[in-house]
């Protein structure tokens, strides 16, 4: 896509700069292990990168609950991506080779801010939309905190938030082309983290339209449709570890009453804008800033149904709305059934959609305000939203040096 407005690129690179530079001061400033899981990402990367081989270690009830083991389930190709890069620092000390590796995740993640730009120029949105959406993502404090970090986090995102551009193009052009780079980008995002599944929603809607309503060689277009199975192979090894794909059966089940529904939902909500993961302990004033978003969000939900309801959208806009709609359903589905058998109600786990969330959740208050006959108003509210985004940023940073004692994941020896 082609960027014809000159103060236009100004912006996006500007936006850019802004999520890049808080994302380098979160690498830099979170405490060594501070991440979800830091410590078992890195012993994965260092037993890559020392024995040129991947783990094998059997998943049992007892092992699961090892920090060296917590991501031994998880799909390899980000671990085999860093390996190469560990070896080029592995005289160093450890906490040394975390804030090296950290710095992939801070590419990786500021790299999803233009593509989320893209997505919204994709649809037709304009430029408002598509600024809006990108400034959304740069100043995200759990995607800030996420991608500054090392994990798997942000090279999966980047696969996801890439084939959901191609599921567009494939859905506006209806070419062979971008249907089989949207189905690669979704089996690297599968081999990089498993709730890229949820993208199956949007891939196979897609490629079913393709299949039956495209013009190109119908070879072609089957061989696209087939692409995410490159995927596959993955499946098999988790077999051999566990006996299963996802080692929840190695977990007792939750009691699924009213208990379970509020603290799912009362936490899982809020992680979205903010998940410390132990880099800091935030003040208590975090939720008056959840208790804005609660109801912001509940104003967007009722817009953004509008907008699927009324005229506004042409019958094609609505069927594009709607197959991306079935991908962040498919990932709260993906979300709830893991909290079945665990507490893990974690917000950047609907990030594989972040962008989707964001276009739609900016679209649904603009629509919103007009519903109440503000529409003038609609662009001071959303940034607004963004300025409670930012203050949020900066408070964590702040805070950064007063990280609870008892982090739940340990730290490596």
């Amino acid at each position: 896509m082609r960027l014809k407005d000159r103060k236009e690129v100004k912006i996006l690179v500007l936006i850019i700069l802004l999520g890049l530079g808080l994302r380098l001061a979160g690498s830099a400033l979170y405490p060594t292990w501070s991440g979800a899981e830091e410590g078992s990402h890195f012993f994965f990367i260092q037993y890559i990168g020392e024995n040129k081989e991947l783990p094998m270690i059997p998943l049992t009830e007892e092992t699961l609950r090892s920090i060296y083991v917590e991501s031994i389930h998880q799909p390899p190709l980000y671990y085999m991506t860093m390996a190469p890069f560990y070896n080029l620092v592995a005289n160093q000390s450890n906490e040394a080779i975390v804030h090296f590796l950290r710095l992939f995740s801070v590419l990786l993640g500021t790299l999803c801010i233009p593509l989320t730009y893209f997505i919204a120029k994709k649809l037709s949105f304009g430029k408002n939309i598509a600024i809006a959406s990108a400034l959304f993502v740069a100043l995200l404090p759990t995607n800030i905190i996420a991608t500054s970090v090392l994990g798997n986090d942000a090279l999966s995102w980047v696969f996801c938030t890439a084939a959901i551009y191609f599921c567009i193009a494939a859905l506006q052009n209806k070419k062979a082309l971008d249907l089989a780079l949207a189905g690669l980008l979704i089996a690297a995002a599968i081999l990089t983290k498993f709730n890229a599944l949820s993208l199956l929603a949007i891939f196979i809607p897609t490629a079913l339209i393709l299949l039956f309503g495209g013009k190109e060689n119908i070879a072609k277009r089957i061989i696209a449709c087939l692409t995410p199975l490159l995927a596959v192979p993955i499946i098999f090894r988790n077999l051999a570890l566990s006996g299963s794909i996802i080692p929840s059966h190695l977990r007792n089940m939750m009691v699924i009453n009213w208990e379970w529904f509020v603290y799912y939902t009362t936490h899982l909500f809020p992680s979205f804008w903010l998940q410390e993961y132990a880099v800091a302990t935030i003040p208590d004033v975090r939720y008056l800033f959840f208790a804005f978003y609660a109801a912001i969000s509940l104003a967007a939900v009722v817009g953004f149904a509008k907008l699927l309801l009324d005229r506004d959208w042409g019958i094609k806009r609505k069927l594009t709305a709607t197959i991306l709609l079935l991908g962040v359903l498919l990932n709260l589905a993906g979300i709830t059934y893991v909290n079945l058998s665990g507490w893990w109600p974690e917000g950047r786990w609907l990030y594989p959609t972040l962008s989707i969330i964001v276009i739609f959740f900016i679209l649904g208050l603009q629509k919103f305000m007009k519903l109440i006959k503000q529409p003038k108003k609609a662009p001071y509210l959303i940034w607004f939203v963004l300025l409670t985004m930012l203050v949020l940023d900066i408070i964590v940073l702040v805070f950064h040096n007063t990280v609870l004692p008892d982090i739940v994941w340990a730290i490596p020896v």
